[in-house]
């Protein structure tokens, strides 16, 4: 179960914290999540693409990350841990056209706000719900 808790901004104290506070919601599942690659990303603001499309009372959101998966209202600082460019021996192959797109660095991508975070609660019950949606995705997908 690979998992990377990435936490945007802030001083290194928010930012431990709130590692802290996503791992310990991690150890609670234990061996009950998926083998898929995840990354929980915790931001320092309140992406308003996500707001705009997901609606203004929305905390957090777990996206499947498919290959063919676009993703428009995605910030780039995201968009870019997510899909990663290929560069074999430190380019792209011109003569190879399928090397140009990005590869997908995860399965799945859980998103939480930053005000989501403000408050351990906030962050604990967004997160370990947003789990149950990558537990949902990795094991009973035609639900």
């Amino acid at each position: 179960m690979p998992i990377k808790i990435e936490v945007k901004g802030y001083d290194e104290a928010v930012k431990a914290t709130r590692q802290a506070v996503a791992q310990r919601v991690l150890d609670e599942f234990g061996n009950g999540l998926p083998a898929l690659r995840l990354l929980a990303f915790f931001d320092d603001q309140d992406w308003q693409g996500f707001r705009e499309e997901l609606g203004h009372t929305n905390r957090g959101v777990h996206f499947p990350v498919k290959p063919d998966s676009r993703f428009p209202n995605w910030p780039q600082y995201l968009y870019r841990l997510v899909s990663v460019w290929p560069e074999p021996n430190g380019y792209l192959d011109l003569n190879d056209p399928e090397s140009w797109r990005p590869v997908k660095a995860f399965d799945s991508v859980i998103y939480l706000y930053d005000s989501t975070c403000a408050g351990e609660v906030g962050q604990v019950m967004t997160f370990s719900h947003e789990l149950q949606h990558f537990v949902q995705y990795g094991f009973s997908r035609k639900l």
